[in-house]
């Protein structure tokens, strides 16, 4: 009998350390924290290479005012494959999509830099901006300009 509560108490405790959660909700949590300028509970649902990011974030907006304020957003979709997700945000009808991995079994948020870039591009193409078009059409201006030049 002894050794079944035993049994019945480390079952209740391994299963009560280990919180599962969706990607959807990190996610969730993660903008709600942002929104309320709580970075401190922002990076605990981002990832670990995220973290610096996120210091910095918190360090400027600490300088001004905070620009996640008062952002509505609705979760449109989600797409989980082995340990990545995609999850689709609409900010006032703009789609953003957010990628999350597992890190020690729980969905983290990619907000680095390189988690920025790639979002700013998938926003761009989905309002069919060419950024390398763009950016020929820049250079071969700045070529046209300096050929001018006595």
């Amino acid at each position: 009998m002894k050794k079944l509560i035993a049994v019945i108490c480390l079952l209740l405790i391994f299963t009560g350390c280990t919180t599962s959660n969706s990607p959807k909700e990190a996610l969730t949590k993660f903008l709600d924290a942002m929104h309320n300028s709580n970075f401190e509970e922002a990076k605990k649902y981002a990832t670990s290479d995220s973290q610096s990011f996120l210091d910095m974030i918190n360090k400027n907006n600490q300088e001004s005012d905070n620009v996640y304020k008062d952002k509505d957003f609705t979760i449109t979709t989600e797409e989980i494959k082995d340990g990545d997700a995609k999850v689709e945000v609409k900010f006032s009808n703009l789609p953003v999509v957010f990628r999350l991995k597992k890190e020690y079994n729980q969905w983290k948020v990619e907000f680095n830099l390189d988690a920025m870039i790639n979002m700013a591009k998938d926003v761009m193409k989905e309002k069919g901006i060419d950024i390398q078009k763009d950016v020929d059409h820049a250079i071969d201006s700045i070529k046209i300009n300096t050929d001018s030049l006595p």
